[in-house]
């Protein structure tokens, strides 16, 4: 009996010692969450002040669009403006012409245009107005059904430059002129052009099929 006794004991001071155990877990975690609740504050207040400067930058975003556009790699300042013309591509030799598929057949899907309007702004562009040289051809094709909101974004970032090209088509003409028997009409067919300089583009033309 003693020494069932003395087990129950040891039980029951085990047990004893195992409940004020977790009295002494549980005032720990009434201190941690006291704890808790003071310190976000902190990191809420800057959260929703950073929320704010978003929301208010965002609600004006051509200075943002002329930011990124600006915004050279290596940190000296705005890039410079290409300003390409028809007299200085006569002089080269090569006619480098650079093509670019954006929504074509996919005109219905505008989250999706939307979406790869941003990747366009954020990278093609900038990459384009970064180029050392001038001496260059861009074409962009897009579907000529495609959102008015985005049409109009696209020609906003590329008008005022005489070899960027929007145009309207879902067709992919390969060659640009190397098909000497292809005339230029044939190779604009009934694409809509939207911005860009078009006697520059018929020149350039002719001389990829004369070289």
């Amino acid at each position: 009996r003693r020494n069932s006794r003395a087990g129950l004991d040891t039980l029951h001071a085990n047990g004893h010692f195992k409940s004020a155990g977790r009295r002494h877990l549980r005032g720990g975690g009434k201190n941690q969450k006291s704890q808790r609740v003071k310190v976000p504050i902190v990191v809420w207040t800057t959260c929703i002040g950073v929320y704010c400067w978003i929301v208010k930058t965002c609600s004006s975003p051509l200075p943002l669009r002329e930011f990124r556009l600006n915004f050279r790699f290596n940190g000296q300042g705005p890039r410079p403006t290409l300003t390409a013309t028809a007299e200085t591509m006569e002089q080269q030799d090569i006619v480098h012409v650079v093509q670019t598929r954006f929504m074509q057949g996919q005109s219905g899907l505008l989250e999706l245009g939307r979406a790869r309007l941003a990747l366009f702004e954020t990278f093609c562009l900038p990459s384009m107005l970064a180029q050392s040289s001038t001496d260059f051809i861009w074409i962009v094709r897009i579907d000529p059904m495609l959102d008015s909101s985005l049409v109009s974004d696209l020609v906003e970032m590329l008008q005022g430059r005489q070899q960027f090209f929007l145009i309207g088509s879902n067709a992919n003409p390969e060659g640009f002129g190397r098909t000497a028997v292809t005339p230029f009409s044939d190779y604009l067919g009934d694409a809509t052009v939207l911005t860009g300089n078009i006697t520059l583009l018929e020149n350039a033309y002719g001389r990829a099929s004369s070289s």
